[in-house]
């Protein structure tokens, strides 16, 4: 309240800002429309809401994760929609204060209404949601220091915003290319992890996913601060590093080619879910989800350095903003193609028993989901094969000219 106090009094007495030149609207059509516009708001979140939590529901998802995907996005399109049609206008000002004032209203007043309607009980398991607002923070915070060290702290804050709207075509271009040179891991990364997340139960396929894609937003945010760390004060780590992973890269991709042609003799160590208890069950599940959060951790450190490589002749800050919209891409979207993919089966049996004719279309879909899953992991796992060859190869070169460059300078 106070913070708020002395922005609207400071505004009040700052005389350097010009009058915008506006149509005069009536009072009573401004007061008719923010009374529609609320109404059309409550509405609406009332159908997003209730159509999130059946859907949840329907596909046996977890209602943090929708609320953490779904209905966050969909509960920020005003937000987006306010800021953007602000920047046009050339209010900026109501464009930051937009985004600013959402993110304390919402801390300070929706959670603290919603615990005095209803209580809020604290799950354990939330720790981890809270040290990926912290993680993201301190991104925020480094950037700060970094970008304007030498400016005060509200003057940094407007000028950071400045400097990220200036330097958005160069993130792109290098964002573009970042994910060029990363795609061979994020597709052997989706084959992968397609197969870790497969053959659980159907009712707990989701739950471990989620488990797993929490364990990798850990992974990222012990990865990313070490790989800044490195890139701002020893790059030449980093170079070394890339020479290691580009070789390891055409290692594991050599292996795989020649298990294809000789198999190994493994041990059939298959497991009958059936004929475990429910405290066995549960600690090889949980065997399992380490398992894949440690071998999440191996390629998140590929993904993070060969796109930290793509920019390390950037500035500090075209890299923190570049390697993290790529790390974001690593999870989200490869754990949220991995859900829809280890869905398939389950989603093809639902289309098959909506109709009992074996000709219909939705039981020609479903038999098709159905026989598609492995045919899909087992494609994802070959295209992977290749991009790491290609990763590797364009890799060990690059790093080996940035090296020599290194040298001769």
């Amino acid at each position: 309240m106070i913070y708020i106090f002395v922005i609207a009094t400071d505004g009040i007495k700052s005389e350097d800002i010009a009058p915008t030149s506006q149509t005069h609207v009536p009072s009573k059509k401004i007061f008719a429309l923010i009374v529609l516009g609320s109404s059309c708001l409550f509405l609406g979140a009332k159908w997003v809401v209730d159509g999130a939590v059946h859907l949840a529901t329907n596909i046996g998802m977890n209602e943090t994760f929708i609320g953490l995907t779904i209905l966050a996005l969909g509960t920020s399109l005003p937000e987006l929609v306010t800021a953007v049609k602000s920047a046009l206008r050339k209010d900026t000002d109501i464009a930051v204060g937009n985004a600013i004032g959402s993110n304390i209203f919402n801390l300070l007043w929706i959670l603290s209404i919603s615990a005095v309607i209803r209580p809020l009980p604290f799950n354990v398991a939330s720790n981890t949601d809270i040290l990926m607002v912290i993680g993201s923070a301190s991104l925020i915070l480094v950037a700060l220091i970094i970008g304007r060290s030498n400016t005060t702290m509200a003057s940094g804050f407007f000028a950071l915003l400045d400097d990220v709207a200036t330097l958005m075509e160069d993130v792109a271009a290098m964002s573009k290319i970042a994910t060029k040179k990363t795609a061979g891991i994020l597709g052997d990364d989706l084959a992968v992890n397609a197969e870790k997340a497969s053959g659980f139960i159907a009712s707990r396929e989701i739950p471990v996913l989620w488990a797993i894609t929490k364990g990798s937003f850990l992974n990222k945010l012990i990865i990313l601060p070490l790989a800044f760390l490195l890139s701002a004060f020893a790059p030449w780590v980093v170079t070394a590093i890339l020479l290691i992973g580009a070789v390891y890269l055409a290692y594991e991709g050599a292996e795989k080619i020649y298990e294809f042609f000789v198999p190994h003799a493994h041990e059939n160590t298959d497991v009958n879910m059936a004929t475990l208890s429910k405290s066995e069950f549960l600690a090889l599940e949980k065997e399992k989800i380490k398992a894949a959060v440690v071998t999440d951790f191996i390629l998140s450190v590929e993904i993070v350095i060969i796109a930290l490589g793509t920019v390390l002749t950037q500035p500090i800050l075209t890299q923190i903003i570049v390697v993290s919209f790529i790390a974001l891409i690593a999870t989200v979207g490869v754990y949220g193609i991995v859900a829809l993919i280890v869905r398939m089966d389950d989603i093809g049996l639902k289309l098959i028993s909506l109709n009992d004719s074996e000709k219909s279309i939705s039981n020609f879909i479903g038999n098709l989901l159905v026989n598609a899953l492995p045919k899909v992991i087992k494609s994802l796992s070959v295209i992977g094969t290749i991009a790491l060859l290609l990763v590797a190869g364009g890799e060990f070169i690059a790093g080996l000219i940035i090296g020599a460059l290194a040298l001769m300078l």
